[in-house]
């Protein structure tokens, strides 16, 4: 049984919040600092930590208890494991497939940044602040989708995949993906042909997002000799 990574995320995070927060409420009654010097302030960002915190340790716990159901052996519809040659060739794979998006997102955010500083120093906000901001902003976001397609690239250096699949969500390498729970929605899904007889499944499923949705796209790859049973659990999934 892989470990439930997303209730040791929780704990940590109720850990750390709790520390922070607790800290920023009880600094200014121990330091003396008057609340027009900042105390207020400080009392203020606790809150909003807290509620942040709140927020992240019910997401992170919603998901391990989606984890814990996944992982009974008596309600999913696979448990495989990948051998190191066919992972490679996978994880090369979807490593490129994802870093392409991280690398689309992050210029199309980079340039509609851009956009908005024109139209604002058009209205007639100060230039040096407008230019100021928009450069800080792209790279804050340069390195954000850095960091992100560097944790892809996280993937290349594991040598084998456990995968688990069940009729609402999916687990691989323990890396949860819930396509009917937590107000997700399946897509779309497919079985893709990678390489010469190396088949994956592909699952594209929206989750709610700032008032929208946004899509994100799951793989799994199929064992050798599993592509038949892949395309019933496909069924499955697509029944459910």
């Amino acid at each position: 049984m892989i470990r439930n990574k997303y209730n040791i995320t929780a704990a940590w995070c109720a850990l750390i919040f709790g520390i922070i927060s607790t800290a920023l409420f009880i600094t200014p009654s121990l330091a003396e600092i008057d609340g027009m010097d900042g105390g207020f302030a400080m009392i203020a960002i606790g809150v909003f930590l807290l509620i942040v915190g709140i927020i992240t340790v019910v997401v992170f716990a919603r998901m391990g208890k989606i984890y814990k159901s996944m992982s009974n052996f008596e309600s999913i519809l696979a448990n495989w494991h990948i051998n190191q040659a066919e992972y490679a060739i996978f994880a090369a794979y979807d490593v490129n497939e994802n870093s392409k998006n991280l690398r689309f997102t992050r210029w199309m955010v980079i340039i509609i940044t851009f956009i908005v500083g024109i139209f604002c120093a058009i209205l007639g906000m100060e230039l040096d602040f407008v230019i100021i901001f928009c450069l800080s902003l792209s790279v804050f976001i340069w390195l954000v989708s850095f960091l992100a397609i560097l944790n892809q690239k996280r993937k290349l250096h594991k040598s084998e995949a456990d995968i688990i699949l069940a009729k609402d969500g999916g687990i691989i390498n323990g890396t949860l993906h819930p396509w009917s729970k937590m107000n997700n929605l399946l897509e779309s899904s497919a079985i893709i042909e990678i390489a010469p007889n190396l088949f994956v499944i592909e699952i594209t499923y929206s989750f709610p997002n700032r008032g929208g949705r946004a899509e994100t796209t799951a793989r799994f790859p199929i064992p050798n000799g599993k592509l038949t049973e892949a395309q019933f659990i496909l069924d499955e999934i697509r029944m459910s």
